[in-house]
């Protein structure tokens, strides 16, 4: 991509782990590993409530950067409007996945 350098980063999908019901906090689930919010909920610093918006956040980091470099990219090759609003929906998406909505 002309407009955008891709960082390296585990491949998703990227999601809310909540399906272990043995935590009191939230994971980020990559492929098959489990990133635990460790900080969350053990301590008086971070409440259970954004522990669990920053993992939605975290995870749809990926959706963002994917949807980011496309834009670029296609405004640098003068895209037409259709295939920018195509990109604008993917932007929707990941800020649903990043509040918790999807």
């Amino acid at each position: 991509m002309k407009g955008c350098i891709m960082s390296e980063y585990t491949k998703g999908p990227w999601f809310v782990n909540t399906q272990n019901q043995d935590r009191e906090y939230p994971s980020v689930k990559v492929g098959s590993i489990d990133w635990e919010c460790d900080c969350c909920c053990n301590c008086d610093r971070v409440s259970c409530s954004e522990c669990d918006a920053n993992a939605h956040l975290i995870s749809a980091a990926p959706d963002y950067d994917e949807a980011a470099c496309e834009f670029i990219e296609a405004w640098e090759d003068g895209g037409c409007m259709d295939e920018l609003k195509g990109i604008y929906f993917k932007f929707v998406s990941a800020k649903a996945k990043a509040r918790g909505r999807e």
